[in-house]
């Protein structure tokens, strides 16, 4: 039977489709995909999907085993990375723990204790330094029946004259005593008595200044006795500004000496607390040696537990 070609299809010359498949542009050439470093052949059969990794990880998860198959880079469930943490962490022998515990006890310890006795050597020195120093101003507080009334309630802590009179300086307690207590009043004593109240060294140069323009003033007047009241003040003032200069340095060397004493003092409790927490930690170290060796070498801490089932959400 011979198959008629239908009378609305033209009719094409022979050599229509050879002319056509030589005249079309060729094909571009196929180019090898990109491969990164997180490729993954989807050929292969040996490496799983990371998609279907992690359906099957929740999966397992969900009905109670544990999630071993994580996938790195992926958000788990809170549930999951714990079933897996406990999979992936190993016991420990007690034994073992004991002796850690025991040894970095004992190394703290022996620091404690080297600690304090740093600070109790330097506590030592502070106090004998402040003694020798002090010792050769030979320095001696007033009797007690020879200190005015005024000296002995001057201020409140002016009773420490009373306290120390008749000895030798010798601590920096004794320093700070006398330094505000009897220095700082006879300093302020002879301000007054100077007609100048209240002044200080520092405050005395501006005063001297001012009666030197007042003495010259009255000499260009020939006023001889404003020049000689000028020069009255003038005398006062400089003789007291020496006075307090001496004073007040004294007052500061004393009392610099106290606060370095004070620092001594310091040292000598921090030392102690050293000492005292270096024993302890000893006997605590002690205690966890004589426990490791007690505690039978098959003992293990951090056993973990059998993984529960997950309830289905």
């Amino acid at each position: 039977n011979e198959v008629r070609r239908p009378a609305t299809l033209p009719r094409r010359p022979l050599g229509y489709l050879q002319r056509q498949r030589h005249s079309s542009p060729p094909l571009a050439e196929e180019k090898e995909p990109v491969r990164g470093p997180n490729w993954i052949d989807p050929i292969r059969s040996d490496v799983p999907s990371p998609r279907l990794t992690l359906k099957n990880t929740l999966r397992s998860a969900s009905k109670g085993q544990p999630a071993s198959n994580l996938v790195a880079g992926c958000l788990l469930p809170a549930h999951i990375g714990t079933e897996f943490r406990k999979e992936i962490k190993q016991p420990m022998p007690r034994r073992t723990l004991d002796f850690v515990f025991a040894v970095g006890g004992a190394i703290g310890a022996v620091l404690f204790i080297i600690l304090g006795f740093v600070l109790a050597d330097q506590g030592s020195f502070a106090q004998s330094y402040v003694k020798d120093q002090l010792g050769q101003q030979k320095i001696t507080f007033t009797p007690a029946d020879k200190l005015t009334n005024e000296e002995k309630s001057w201020k409140p802590g002016s009773s420490c004259l009373t306290t120390y009179a008749g000895k030798l300086m010798a601590t920096g307690k004794q320093a700070e005593c006398y330094a505000n207590y009897y220095i700082a009043l006879h300093v302020d004593t002879a301000s007054t008595t100077a007609g100048f109240p209240g002044e200080t060294y520092a405050t005395l140069g501006p005063i001297q200044t001012a009666l030197r323009a007042q003495v010259a003033d009255a000499k260009a007047k020939n006023d001889t006795a404003a020049t000689e009241a000028a020069q009255k003040k003038l005398d006062s003032a400089t003789s007291l500004r020496s006075t307090t200069q001496t004073g007040e340095t004294l007052r500061g060397l004393l009392l610099t000496s106290y606060g370095f004493s004070i620092f001594g003092e310091k040292a000598d409790l921090a030392g102690v607390v050293c000492y005292i927490l270096g024993g302890l930690l000893a006997v605590l170290s002690i205690a966890g040696f004589v426990h490791a060796l007690r505690t039978p070498a098959g003992e293990l801490v951090g056993v973990p537990a059998a993984p529960s089932a997950v309830p289905r959400t």
